[in-house]
């Protein structure tokens, strides 16, 4: 069984090279704008979604947190935006499927975050 969204993504640079400073992802590697990398605000890092945008999809990694801008779902690496191609766009809506189980939310601080049973 898969479970399918739509969410707003947009994308977002970053720097791979250590030496000139470059850029971290909240998992504390550095962030390689090359690859098919994104970041969700509660999502467990390495969490794999089916991103579609028209006919073009591609399978991403979440390993960052964000996007830290109002009504914007997922920070989509330049490398995946481009392959998806939304890098002239900027933002974008796009169609997310995960398989089931979905993975369990967790907070800012990488804590799971309890479920809800009414």
């Amino acid at each position: 069984m898969i479970l399918t969204s739509f969410m707003i993504a947009s994308l977002y640079f970053c720097s791979n090279a250590p030496g000139e400073g470059g850029t971290r992802t909240a998992e504390g590697k550095f962030c390689d704008p090359k690859a098919p990398a994104a970041a969700h605000k509660t999502l467990p890092f390495n969490t794999i979604l089916n991103v579609c945008l028209g006919k073009r999809c591609l399978a991403i990694k979440i390993n960052d947190r964000g996007p830290f801008i109002r009504g914007r779902d997922l920070d989509l690496t330049v490398g995946a935006a481009r392959q998806l191609g939304m890098v002239h766009r900027g933002v974008a809506k796009v169609r997310v499927s995960t398989p089931l189980p979905i993975p369990r939310p967790v907070d800012a601080n990488g804590n799971m975050v309890a479920e809800y049973v009414p």
